[in-house]
C-alpha cells in the first residue's frame, strides 16, 4: 500500500511547533521505562490543553521514535508471542529482520507503551497535528506497511480505551516524512545522522538492500549497535558514553571470558558484513530515489534542483568512502589481511625486549586470528585475483605463530587477556567514529548552517546528537538540538523546542528543558 496523498504545506500553514527526538522506544525493561510512558503522555496533555496565541500545535518527532536495533527480536518473541509473532531465527542477534517482523514489533512497541500512544491519540483529537520523521534507528518507518501497522495499532488502542477515532481522522492528523519537516521561511526539522559519516546512509529515501529489498540498510552505527547491546542481553543502553563501561564493572565482566568472547563475536561479524553494506549495499537501492524526491517536491514545494543540492550536504557514509585509509584498514574486506599483519609486526616489534613474553601475549590470540581469517578470505574470493598472494601469506605466518604457541602454558589464558586488549585498542583508533571523537555536535552545527544558508530559513533544528544544544549561526540564524527526550539513567531534563507564533505572525523559539511543564515528578 502506498503512503497517504496529502496536500502540500500551505503558506498559511502556521501551526506551533513541538520538537522532540530519539524517544528510542523498545521493550520496557525497568521502572524507567515504565516512567517514560507515562512522563511522554502527561507531556503531550499538558501541550494539547493549550493553544498559544489561538494557534494549535504541531508536533513533530524527529528520528528514533522506535528502536528496532535493541534489544534483539527474540527478546520480543519472549515477551510477546501468539500466531502472528515471526519465527525466531537461528542466527540471534546477528539476524537483520525483514519488513514484516520489523512491523510487528512495532505493533508490539506500542503496546509496551500504551501510555504515550493513548495521549498521541488524545494530542490529536484536540485539534493538533503529528509528524513523524524517520532515524537511522528506525529507517524502516520509510515503508508504508510500517506505517500502516502504526495506524492499525493505534486505533485498536484507542477502541480498547473507550475513544475510537475515525482511521481517515487519524491519517489526516498523523503523517510521517521520509527526510525532514520543513515549513518556508520558518523551520526545518530533520533527524541529523545523515551528517554524521557512522551512522548516514546512502540511499535515505530508499534504504532497502540491493540483495534483499525485504530488509533495510544497516549503517556502520547502527550495525555495531545491533551488534555490541545484543551480545549483552543484560546491559540496558542509555545516551551516556561511559554507560556500557560502568555496566562491564558493575557486572564484574571487564576483560572476562564471557565479555572477550562476546566482543570478539562483535567484532568479527560487523567485519564479515561489511561488504553486504558497503559495496552491494550503498551503490543503488531499489530504484525508487527518485520517486522519494517527487514526493518531496510535491509536498513541500521545493524543486528537484534545490533538493540535489540539499542531499550533497549529506556526508558520505564511511563504508563508502572507499579511499580512505581507515577505512580501507578497518572495512574494506580485502584489506582486513593488511591489518591482520600490522598487529603481528607489532607483536614482533615487542619480541626485541628482553622479556619476550609481550611478543607471545600477542602471537597468541593473532596468531590463530590470522589464520582464521585468511582462511575465510581465500575461500570467499575467486581464484586469479593477485591479492590472494596476501591471504596465503597471512595464512602461513597465522598457522606457523599458531603452532609455536600452541604447547601448553600456565599463561596463556593471560597472554590473550592482554593480546585482545591489544587487538582491541587499535582496532577502536582505526574505526570508531571519528566524527564522534572530535565532537559530532560541531558537525551537526556546520552542517546546520549550510543546510540553513540553502533553504533561507531561521531555524534548523537536529535531533540524533542526544545533547540539547543552541547555536547562533551565521546571518542571525538559529540551530537547536532538541536532545534525546527520554534520557532515562543521566538526567531526566526532558529537553524539547517549541516555536510560538504570535499575533503579529512572529516566531519565538526556545530550547525548553525540565520536568515541571507538565505538572507532575519524574
Amino acid at each position: 500500500m502506498d503512503s497517504i496523498e496529502r496536500a502540500p504545506v500551505a503558506p498559511d500553514d502556521a501551526c506551533n511547533l513541538l520538537v522532540i527526538s530519539d524517544l528510542h522506544l523498545t521493550l520496557c525493561m525497568d521502572d524507567e521505562d515504565r516512567a517514560t510512558d507515562r512522563e511522554i503522555a502527561a507531556f503531550l496533555d499538558h501541550y494539547a490543553a493549550q493553544r498559544a496565541h489561538g494557534r494549535g500545535w504541531r508536533l513533530v518527532l524527529a528520528g528514533d521514535v522506535f528502536e528496532f536495533v535493541y534489544p534483539d527480536m527474540e527478546a520480543f518473541l519472549k515477551r510477546r508471542p501468539g500466531p502472528d509473532a515471526p519465527e525466531p531465527s537461528p542466527r540471534g542477534f546477528l539476524e537483520h529482520w525483514p519488513m514484516r517482523a520489523q512491523a510487528w514489533r512495532l505493533r508490539m512497541t506500542m503496546r509496551e507503551f500504551p501510555e504515550a500512544f493513548l495521549a498521541i491519540g488524545r494530542f490529536v483529537a484536540a485539534g493538533h497535528r503529528v509528524v513523524i520523521v524517520k532515524g537511522n534507528h528506525d529507517v524502516e518507518l520509510q515503508w508504508a506497511r510500517l506505517q500502516q501497522g502504526f495506524f492499525d495499532e493505534l486505533q485498536a488502542l484507542l477502541e480498547q480505551a473507550g475513544a475510537p477515532q475515525e482511521r481517515a481522522a487519524l491519517e489526516a492528523s498523523i503523517e510521517f516524512h521520509t527526510w525532514f519537516w520543513y515549513e518556508p521561511g520558518r523551520f526545518y526539522v530533520e533527524h541529523g545522522n545523515q551528517y554524521d559519516e557512522f551512522n548516514a546512509m546512502p540511499n535515505f529515501l530508499d534504504p532497502a538492500l540491493v540483495t534483499d529489498p525485504d530488509r533495510a540498510f544497516s549503517p556502520m552505527g547502527s550495525r555495531l549497535t545491533h551488534y555490541l547491546t545484543n551480545a549483552f542481553p543484560d546491559y540496558k543502553p542509555r545516551p551516556d558514553s561511559g554507560a556500557f563501561m560502568r555496566y562491564l564493572e558493575r557486572t564484574g565482566q571487564k576483560w572476562s571470558r564471557k565479555y572477550i568472547g562476546r566482543s570478539l563475536t562483535v567484532l568479527h561479524h560487523s567485519l564479515a558484513g561489511s561488504g553486504l553494506f558497503s559495496e552491494e549495499g550503498w551503490q543503488a537501492g531499489s530504484g525508487r530515489q527518485d520517486e522519494g524526491l517527487a514526493e518531496i517536491h510535491r509536498r513541500f514545494g521545493l524543486d528537484l534542483a534545490t533538493l540535489e543540492r540539499l542531499q550533497a550536504l549529506q556526508t558520505a557514509p564511511v563504508t563508502a568512502k572507499r579511499s580512505w585509509v581507515v577505512n580501507r584498514f578497518g572495512l574494506d574486506r580485502g584489506a582486513v589481511v593488511f591489518f591482520g599483519l600490522l598487529m603481528i609486526a607489532l607483536g614482533l616489534i615487542f619480541g626485541l625486549f628482553p622479556l619476550n613474553e609481550p611478543a607471545l601475549i600477542t602471537l597468541g590470540c593473532l596468531g590463530p586470528v590470522a589464520l582464521v581469517v585468511g582462511v575465510l578470505l581465500r575461500l570467499k574470493f575467486k581464484r586469479g585475483r593477485r591479492r590472494h598472494k596476501w591471504f596465503a601469506l597471512l595464512v602461513v605466518v597465522g598457522a606457523c605463530v599458531t603452532a609455536g604457541v600452541a604447547a601448553p602454558s600456565s599463561t596463556l589464558w593471560g597472554t590473550v587477556l592482554v593480546s585482545y586488549a591489544s587487538f582491541v585498542t587499535i582496532y577502536a583508533f582505526l574505526v570508531l567514529p571519528l566524527t564522534e571523537m572530535s565532537d559530532l555536535g560541531r558537525h551537526l552545527v556546520v552542517s546546520a548552517n549550510r543546510v540553513g544558508k540553502l533553504l533561507d530559513v531561521p531555524l534548523v533544528i537536529f535531533g540524533h546528537h542526544h545533547q540539547p544544544l543552541e547555536r547562533e549561526l551565521q546571518q542571525g540564524r538559529i540551530y537547536m538540538n532538541s536532545g534525546a527526550w527520554a534520557n532515562s539513567g543521566i538526567q531526566r531534563d526532558h529537553a524539547h523546542v517549541v516555536v510560538v507564533r504570535d499575533e503579529d505572525g512572529r516566531d519565538h523559539a526556545s530550547l525548553r528543558r525540565g520536568p515541571d511543564f507538565y505538572g507532575g515528578e519524574t
